[in-house]
């Protein structure tokens, strides 16, 4: 019997709480990908509380590629990963797919397209740009479509000038057999930075927080998979801190506030309606001494016990009860690299040759 494409119905996607996590090394090498670990069930952990259900991923054939290619970043839509491959000097991008339960993985080709702005400068030092990602699943047309925003100065006399006059490309690359490469335009008002490069994804839309560089305001921009039209909504004004962290937290949008000695998350409980926003836990005074400041605390999801899982700093996990408020280590086996990042992922059979 043939394999279904798309989803098989043991392996469903749930979207409220994953079950697995990718561990992925903070290093820009291709050697990294020798270094993926899967942990297919964070739910369980030993009574020393570390993490026995994992393994390290296979090999990832790169030969696909050209040289002077590396590894920039990883996403997670619906049962399988995006890896996204990049020059160190131009703008240009390779797009893998991987399913890490089949070892499956396929890359698509760069549409070799003009970029906005200067294509010699150096992708890890932008001057005049400032770059941000996403991967969702468009439910309507069973498409993955991978996205690429720009932000750079309209032209170099805008620059002389000291105008505002600002400009977003955005590139939306749907992968797969009769795929397409669209480009389009936006004129914003100032320039931003990302708290997160990579972008969240949740009813049908990929989301990311924007920081103006002059006004200082937050935003979140939603880009959405289906019309692949974005939308712009102000941070909530009643959610005050210092540092912001947009993530997807029990089915939920979910803003991580740090604010003095303490951390509160807040989730957007309906969908699109500004004023569900609604406090879900309020971290504040103990916090372990590895811990340290609050400012570096990113939520995961809830565990079966219904503790809190975060990561911290890209060096730790732990969990939090939030009713006899304190934390948890969670140890991560010594094999994996020091400093990581933790990407939720629900598994399913999906296969990246689409």
């Amino acid at each position: 019997m043939a394999r279904n494409r798309l989803l098989t119905p043991q392996y469903q996607h749930h979207k409220d709480n994953p079950n697995c996590l990718i561990i992925v090394p903070l290093f820009l090498q291709q050697e990294c990908l020798d270094h993926l670990y899967l942990i297919d069930n964070i739910h369980k952990c030993d009574k020393e509380n570390e993490i026995r259900d994992g393994k390290f991923l296979d090999s990832i054939n790169q030969s696909m590629i050209d040289k002077g290619f590396v590894f920039n970043t990883i996403l997670s839509s619906n049962g399988l990963l995006c890896l996204l491959f990049c020059k160190v000097i131009g703008l240009v991008y390779r797009v893998c797919l991987y399913n890490p339960l089949t070892s499956e993985h396929h890359f698509f080709a760069d549409p070799e397209l003009a970029r906005a702005g200067n294509p010699t400068r150096s992708i890890i030092n932008p001057v005049t740009s400032s770059h941000c990602f996403g991967f969702g699943y468009d439910s309507r047309n069973r498409k993955y479509k991978f996205v690429r925003i720009e932000i750079s100065l309209r032209d170099q006399k805008s620059r002389r000038n000291g105008t505002n006059s600002w400009t977003c490309l955005i590139e939306v690359l749907t992968l797969g057999e009769n795929g397409s490469h669209r480009l389009y335009n936006r004129s914003i008002r100032e320039s931003y930075s990302q708290t997160e490069s990579s972008g969240v994804e949740l009813g049908g839309a990929i989301h990311w927080l924007w920081k103006g560089t002059i006004s200082k305001n937050y935003i979140i921009i939603s880009f959405d998979l289906l019309k692949e039209n974005w939308v712009v909504n102000e941070k909530p004004s009643f959610v005050i801190g210092t540092d912001y962290i947009l993530s997807v937290l029990g089915g939920c949008l979910a803003l991580t506030v740090s604010c003095g000695n303490q951390v509160v998350i807040w989730k957007m409980k309906e969908y699109g309606v500004s004023k569900s926003w609604t406090r879900e836990f309020v971290i504040r005074g103990r916090f372990p001494i590895t811990l340290g400041s609050p400012g570096m605390i990113y939520p995961l999801f809830v565990l079966s016990s219904g503790k809190l899982l975060v990561s911290y700093k890209n060096e730790a996990l732990y969990s939090y009860d939030s009713e006899d408020k304190c934390f948890e280590a969670i140890y991560v086996p010594a094999l994996v690299p020091k400093y990581f990042k933790a990407v939720c992922f629900t598994p399913s059979l999906v296969s990246p040759i689409i």
